[in-house]
């Protein structure tokens, strides 16, 4: 911590209050710089904390959790996102059984979930294929699958209505801001700053 000295003369106790001024902007900004950080780090974990409670394949679910990045767009602007090319489908949702639960956000950034396409059945149903043991982003529960293609080369054919959302950013960020997180963040960024 910074150590401020004066004397009773009028220059002295005016050169401290400048030192003491400037003392405070800089304490600010770094509690400010803490703050956001923290903040950022925790929805960061609270939503991979959601990843792995949600119903979806878990080895997919660590690859979208390894897939955060974290930018420092200006002093106080950080972004956070998932650049995992399945994190989008997981968080909203697909398909008829995605709209049936729709995600919150989904008009705010026009998601769809029912696309018409030539592959879709009427009922909204459309299939695709993996190899056997990838990670399969619909849950077990919405999809029917078979193995195919023989011995030589076995994959499996599935066949799904879509996924509901799993929400895991949504629900961190909720968390930080309905639970009350920020508060806390706040105290320990000015504990890690000010000192305890």
């Amino acid at each position: 911590m910074a150590k401020i000295t004066f004397d009773f003369s009028e220059k002295s106790v005016n050169a401290a209050i400048k030192q003491i001024k400037k003392l405070k902007t800089g304490l600010t900004t770094s509690v400010s710089d803490m703050f956001l950080q923290l903040s950022v780090e925790w929805i960061k974990k609270r939503a991979i904390f959601y990843l792995q409670v949600s119903k979806n394949d878990l080895s997919l679910m660590q690859e979208i959790a390894n897939s955060f990045t974290v930018t420092a767009l200006s002093r106080y602007l950080y972004k956070l996102e998932n650049t995992h090319e399945k994190g989008a489908f997981i968080e909203f949702g697909v398909g008829v059984v995605g709209q049936e639960s729709a995600h919150e956000e989904a008009s705010a950034v026009s998601w769809q979930y029912n696309i018409p396409t030539e592959k879709k059945s009427a009922d909204g149903s459309w299939t695709f294929y993996a190899d056997i043991g990838t990670g399969i982003d619909v849950q077990d529960k919405n999809r029917e699958e078979r193995i195919i293609g023989g011995e030589n080369r076995p994959r499996l054919k599935i066949i799904t209505r879509g996924n509901e959302p799993a929400r895991f950013m949504y629900q961190a960020v909720i968390d930080y801001m309905h639970n009350g997180e920020y508060r806390a963040i706040y105290k320990m960024a000015l504990a890690m700053v000010w000192g305890s």
